[in-house]
């Protein structure tokens, strides 16, 4: 039996080897089985993307005697006596009308497991073919020998993938196009062994012994190596290949595929990297948590013995300051590098002088730079420069770039800041430093998280390599950027942030004054199920003069809210029993009492805090607790509380209905208004706490309706929306702190109203 009838038998179908199936699904031109009757019984799916139907129409199709199919029909009868290649050229009908020019290769019979005589035929779409690399023929092939045809050669041409076939000497006898196109050879310059010359120089001792290894085994191949592709580049590819056989089972060749498996490489890298990362960063995470508790330990064993009030005492209460601070700051990271990376961090944004913040920011971390002798200093050009930003936000960046600084910075060094403009739109920062200077391997990955440029086993600089990971992704939320420059080791270190500056329209014509917050003497009731949590929180607050109870679980919480009377209710929220929510609602539903309520609770997320305020509290703060912060919020408390009364203006009625479902689920009373007619009616009427309101209506737009709400001295917190590109220009155009644009995310919506009626 020749080699072509050996194949042909392989191809029968129901006994299909493994290669042939592959080739038979994967092949980028259409294959067809059949009877000489015409009937088809297989099609591929390149076959059924060409006329535009599915295997089972074809079937169908074929046994009608569909028209479209005719010239499929004469292919198959013709193969049924003819052993060679024949082919012809036929313009099918596809589904949708539209007509294809095609070279039907009809392969003839080839043997089946059933009573019917099967012939395959190819097809082949002429509207984009690139020709053939090798055609068949009579001619001296590659390797010198005749070269073969018929269905072999076929479906190695036909394949999507580099292929070849060799001889029984692994002497290459065909190669399809796709060879030629990637590594840009020529045939004139093939030969059985040219194909080593395109294989890295690394690569060809180690695939060599592997190709003579598969000839003494007569088995399959399998390496993976480096293709030099047409422009110099090398890539990986997967190479596989099976023996062929003549009908007494003596191998006749090889025939392999090429598959690039670069993109795979790299994804492999890439994880094995960020493996490497995470255990490294495991390891650190270690460090960073222990490394405190040591000297706390140590201070409050000091407390214990050293006398009150004495230097000893004084200083072990110093070191548990500093030391707990550099422990919320790991965790802080920790919770912001996760949100920004989830995309689930929300700005609070508004006018912020970035002169004035910058100020602060420096006075308040000059005491670090201080403690380690480094000189800190802040270069302004003069003038205010108004950005659009979360103020906490772009201070904890900047704070970050100043950490940063200070570790890296040795005694008697100086770091200055600079801010002037930059460019006619922009504002920059820069964070100079002559500290150790930057690598250049690292400063491509300088920004990534989990980055340390100390790795050195005793970590004398500490951090969780996150900081400037949190800088970037902050500074990039504002649509900002940040880079870092080094002329190397020793050389200090440069990092530029730019801002977009307000436009002109936006700009407030007075600096923001700060006014002293003023806090009265309250009724507070702590209800925590941690205990040394409770009493130390407990005296944290009767040092400020308040008078405070405690509770321990909810079901005593609540019961202690009714006889106590409080005017705070600082509640945990993962509580044994009743949970802080139940704890909420619980006392609420109590008409003999009104607190304020605040939620203390580990979880920060957005979707935690809508959560506590449809329980009813009015503040949520993220443990541990920042004493500024809840002297802020108590300094509010004596407020009258807000109504989750709102107001939705639009003139969308399904919008609009669907936005009231939205904040019904939340707890919010809504009232809607299609106008700013109806909307000022309803602010008469409903007196609601937030207005969410569209800017496009079309009597009395929202422009109008801020206009007359200033008029009133109305008090509903406005939230603009608007499908405007220019909507957070219109929302500072009118003072609103408060927008979100069209079309938005439900989270989006409900955060900014939650933060309207908080104030926050």
């Amino acid at each position: 039996m020749t080699p072509e009838l050996a194949a042909r038998e392989q191809l029968s179908h129901g006994d299909v080897p493994q290669l042939y199936r592959w080739f038979f699904e994967h092949s980028t031109e259409g294959v067809v089985l059949g009877t000489a009757g015409g009937a088809i019984s297989r099609a591929n799916p390149a076959a059924c993307r060409m006329l535009g139907y599915g295997e089972e129409e074809l079937r169908d199709g074929s046994r009608r005697g569909m028209d479209a199919l005719e010239p499929i029909a004469r292919a198959l009868a013709a193969g049924a006596c003819r052993v060679e290649t024949e082919r012809s050229e036929a313009l099918l009908r596809r589904s949708d009308g539209s007509t294809l020019p095609v070279l039907i290769i009809t392969m003839g019979s080839l043997p089946s497991t059933d009573a019917a005589q099967q012939i395959c035929v190819l097809l082949r779409d002429r509207s984009g073919e690139a020709g053939l690399a090798i055609t068949p023929g009579t001619a001296e092939g590659t390797s010198g020998k005749p070269r073969e045809t018929g269905p072999t050669h076929e479906w190695v041409e036909s394949l999507p993938a580099i292929a070849w076939r060799t001889d029984e000497n692994a002497q290459i006898i065909q190669r399809n196009r796709h060879w030629f196109e990637f590594t840009g050879r020529s045939l004139e310059s093939a030969s059985g062994t040219d194909w080593l010359e395109v294989v890295h120089p690394d690569d060809r001792p180690r695939v060599m012994e592997a190709v003579k290894a598969t000839v003494c085994a007569g088995g399959a191949l399998e390496s993976e190596f480096r293709v030099r592709r047409a422009d110099g580049v090398y890539r990986w590819f997967l190479g596989r290949a099976l023996p062929t056989r003549d009908s007494q089972g003596r191998i006749t060749g090889w025939m392999g595929l090429g598959t690039d498996i670069e993109d795979r490489k790299r994804a492999e890298q890439a994880l094995r990297e960020a493996d490497q990362r995470k255990n490294e960063f495991l390891g650190v995470l270690s460090h960073e948590l222990r490394n405190p508790l040591a000297p706390i330990r140590n201070a409050i064993h000091i407390l214990d013995r050293a006398p009150e009030g004495s230097d000893q005492a004084s200083r072990a209460k110093a070191v548990i300051e500093r030391q707990t601070n550099q422990l919320s700051r790991l965790v802080d990271d920790l919770l912001d590098v996760t949100r920004i990376s989830r995309g689930k961090v929300q700005l609070r944004r508004s006018r912020v002088e970035l002169t004035y913040l910058l100020r602060q920011v420096v006075e308040d971390h000059r005491p670090v730079f201080a403690s380690r002798n480094v000189a800190l200093s802040l270069s302004c050009d003069g003038r205010p420069h108004w950005i659009d930003a979360d103020a906490t936000r772009i201070e904890q960046a900047i704070g970050n770039l100043l950490h940063n600084a200070a570790k890296f910075t040795k005694a008697g060094g100086h770091v200055v800041v600079r801010v002037g403009q930059d460019g006619p739109s922009r504002v920059a920062v820069h964070v100079t430093d002559d500290g150790v200077g930057i690598a250049p391997d690292m400063l491509s990955h300088i920004f990534e998280p989990f980055t340390q440029a100390d790795d050195s086993l005793h970590r004398g600089h500490g951090g969780l390599g996150l900081g400037l990971a949190l800088a970037k992704g902050l500074i990039e939320m504002h649509g900002g950027r940040v880079e870092a420059r080094s002329l190397g080791l020793g050389k200090g270190a440069e990092f530029t942030v730019s801002l977009p500056l307000l436009p002109r329209a936006g700009v407030p014509l007075e600096l923001p004054a700060t006014a002293p917050a003023t806090t009265e003497h309250l009724r507070v009731l702590v209800i925590e199920d941690n205990l040394d949590a409770a009493v130390t929180l407990k005296e944290v607050l009767e040092l400020s003069g308040h008078e405070v109870a405690v509770a321990h679980d909810g079901h005593e919480g609540v019961a202690k809210a009714s006889s106590f009377k409080p005017d705070v209710v600082l509640c945990d929220i993962g509580l044994p029993g009743l949970d802080g929510y139940g704890v909420a609602r619980r006392i609420r539903a109590d008409p003999s009492i009104s607190p304020t309520l605040i939620a203390l609770t580990g979880y920060a997320r957005p979707e935690d805090q809508r959560e506590s305020f449809k329980a009813g509290f009015d503040h949520h703060l993220a443990k541990p607790i920042q004493i500024p912060e809840l002297e802020r919020v108590l300094a509010t408390a004596m407020a009258p509380p807000t109504s989750r009364r709102i107001l939705v203006v639009d003139d969308n009625d399904a919008l609009r209905s669907n936005i009231r479902e939205l904040l019904e689920d939340e707890g919010w009373e809504v009232r809607e208004a299609r106008d700013g007619k109806e909307a000022m009616e309803a602010v008469a009427g409903f007196h609601p706490a937030v207005m969410l309101l569209d800017y496009r209506l079309p009597e009395m737009d929202g422009g109008e309706v801020l206009r007359r709400l200033g008029a009133i001295h109305a008090e509903p917190r406005v939230v603009l929306m608007t499908a405007s590109a220019e909507v957070r220009e219109i929302a500072m155009q009118h003072g609103l702190r408060f927008y979100v644009p069209k079309p938005f995310h439900s989270d989006d919506l409900l955060d900014t109203v939650e933060h309207a009626r908080s104030g926050s």
